[in-house]
């Protein structure tokens, strides 16, 4: 019991260590997260810890656009669980949700104007993902291989006005394609760098397993705790999100992890 409580012991001094390093070492972290709502979900509380400390913080959301055309089920199913008919005005709403926290807590924050998947047509006009399973299949579509193109030349442009910035986004826990667009992405891009987990599809704990049974590539860094009641408010600012997340209105507290992949740990 004893050598397992020294171990447990070591290994939390050495996430706390890495995280204190990590903040110390750098003073620009970019967010690039694939919705209106995913940076704040799954980092939130690093998020403000970072603000405090007056870091700057720029989010890059690179999906917060929907066309008029509304015709896959699950975009369908996802309109009528937000209480919407329209599309457009809902990521209207989206946009400035996530625009109204920005400034509240003063970050930057950019939008890249890519059309989500439940939305995105081929050529032909038709459906790349044809329903919500093909959607969260983690098998990104030939047909996206223009927008993955055009998206990772948006990032690149964008971040390589920031000298040493340590660039964060998504694992891709959930399969869900715009998220593992923007893990691939991340994973390619030359920046140092740090993969979180994506809340809340890592709330089920099978999936979450197998991801990382599936994905040995990833490596803990750190945690951090949700040490109050701040980040549970700023995701109920997405207030056109909540019922089609957390329909019973309880958020789940759990911790943030974040990972290194490969040989991408950062200094």
């Amino acid at each position: 019991m004893r050598v397992t409580h020294f171990l447990q012991q070591k290994t939390n001094y050495l996430k706390n260590h890495n995280l204190t390093k990590t903040i110390n070492n750098y003073n620009i972290f970019i967010f690039i997260s694939p919705h209106l709502d995913d940076a704040i979900l799954s980092c939130g509380q690093l998020i403000i810890d970072l603000c405090k400390l007056k870091k700057k913080i720029t989010i890059i959301t690179v999906f917060t656009k929907a066309s008029a055309n509304t015709s896959t089920p699950q975009a369908m199913e996802f309109l009528k669980l937000c209480g919407h008919n329209s599309a457009i005005e809902l990521f209207n709403e989206r946009a400035g949700e996530d625009m109204k926290i920005s400034r509240y807590l003063k970050i930057k924050s950019i939008h890249l104007n890519q059309v989500d998947a439940a939305w995105r047509e081929d050529q032909n006009k038709k459906p790349i993902y044809k329903n919500r399973l093909i959607q969260m299949s983690g098998n990104v579509s030939p047909k996206d291989k223009k927008l993955v193109a055009r998206v990772e030349s948006k990032l690149k442009t964008i971040i390589s006005k920031h000298k040493k910035a340590l660039i964060l986004g998504p694992c891709g826990i959930g399969g869900h394609i715009d998220h593992v667009i923007v893990s691939k992405i991340l994973a390619k891009l030359p920046y140092p760098k740090l993969f979180w987990e994506d809340f809340p599809y890592n709330t089920k704990g099978i999936k979450r397993l197998l991801f990382f049974i599936f994905n040995t590539k990833f490596h803990r860094l750190f945690s951090v705790n949700n040490k109050s009641s701040e980040k549970e408010r700023l995701i109920k600012d997405y207030k056109s999100q909540i019922p089609c997340l957390f329909p019973s209105g309880d958020i789940p507290d759990i911790s943030e992890r974040y990972y290194y992949s490969g040989t991408s740990k950062p200094s």
